[in-house]
């Protein structure tokens, strides 16, 4: 996107991205609180989002804030997220603007290498997580597509558990905006990642699945 965007639109782009990081990460019902869950900063098109302490809750705020931007944004175009969420050792000095550390460069290569709207955990983040109350709300294990047609299972953010309305079907749901820019190549890349998504949710919403099979039943009668 940032290619093809004029600084007017990147400058409109930031902004929208940063009402969204307030909106996730400020507490509920604290809107006006400038205290975010988590850190975070902006490189072009990438955001950075980290823990602000080593502790168990901490982590928790980092999931559910990625949670939050994954599902709430995703029928936009244009605010659709890819993340890799890594645990480990990093080292943020916001005001030299210093980001470092083995956990930052493994995030990266994870979330370079998936192929959908999604997040997925390393396996050393998972093992974090595997015995606290994260796993079971908003985590998943799935077959997580990467490219070249690949899959790898990783801990996932099962983000369908986050409020969105009803969908009754399997793919198509999600808007197609594509610049004229883009090769037939690189189209045919974003639409095998939309799919990927849609598969997902196909696959993992249980509201949505519940909502299809009312529909069969409401056929069948």
């Amino acid at each position: 996107m940032v290619e093809q965007s004029s600084s007017s639109e990147l400058t409109q782009h930031i902004s929208d991205l940063v009402k969204l990081l307030t909106y996730a990460s400020i507490p509920p019902g604290d809107k006006t609180s400038d205290k975010f869950k988590v850190g975070h900063a902006f490189f072009s098109d990438t955001v950075l989002l980290y823990s602000l302490t080593a502790g168990k809750y901490s982590f928790h705020d980092l999931i559910s804030v990625i949670t939050y931007l994954i599902a709430h944004p995703l029928k936009h175009p244009r605010y659709r997220f890819r993340a890799g969420i890594a645990f480990g050792d990093f080292y943020c000095d916001p005001r030299n603007n210093v980001y470092a550390g083995k956990a930052l460069i493994e995030a990266h290569k994870l979330e370079k290498e998936q192929a959908w709207c999604g997040a997925a955990l390393t396996e050393e983040a998972g093992n974090a997580i595997i015995d606290t109350d994260l796993y079971s709300r908003y985590l998943v294990k799935y077959d997580v597509p990467m490219k070249n047609g690949r899959s790898e299972n990783h801990f996932a953010i099962n983000w369908t558990q986050a409020g969105h309305g009803l969908i009754g079907e399997e793919s198509g749901w999600l808007a197609r905006e594509y610049d004229t820019s883009l090769t037939n190549e690189e189209k045919k890349e974003i639409e095998c990642k939309i799919k990927n998504t849609e598969l997902f949710h196909f696959n993992k919403c249980v509201q949505c699945k519940a909502y299809r099979d009312r529909l069969r039943t409401s056929e069948n009668s």
